[in-house]
Order: C-alpha cells, then sequence, then structure tokens
C-alpha cells in the first residue's frame, strides 16, 4: 500500500475481502483448509506464519 491512510483509500479496503469471500468462496475454503493442515504440519505452519507476518507488519506500516 502507498501514500497515507485515509477513509478514502481505508473504506474501499475495508469492503474487498467480504466480496472477494462471496465470489470466490472456493478458495476461502481452500485458504482455511491450509490454515488447518498447516496445524499438522510445522514446515507448512513456519511458511505460512512468515507470509502472514509479512502482510501483517505490511499493513501495520501503511496505518502508522
Amino acid at each position: 500500500m502507498q501514500g497515507k491512510p485515509s477513509v478514502e483509500v481505508v473504506a474501499p479496503l475495508l469492503k474487498q475481502p467480504p466480496a472477494r469471500i462471496r465470489a470466490d468462496r472456493s478458495s476461502r475454503l481452500a485458504l482455511m483448509e491450509l490454515r488447518l493442515e498447516a496445524t499438522r504440519r510445522p514446515e507448512l505452519r513456519a511458511g505460512l506464519t512468515r507470509f502472514f507476518t509479512t502482510r501483517l507488519d505490511g499493513t501495520i506500516a501503511f496505518h502508522f
């Protein structure tokens, strides 16, 4: 994300996840299954943790 957070930027971003879930339920289900599988496989858990941590860090950086 680039620029400064503002209502004009953040409001559409908050609407995207529900719209994507409604439009593509099978992908959402696949992601949930991947997370479940990560509870059984430590190497997958490590990779997903890195991925989600990177995404979260980017989101936090955008807002501060």
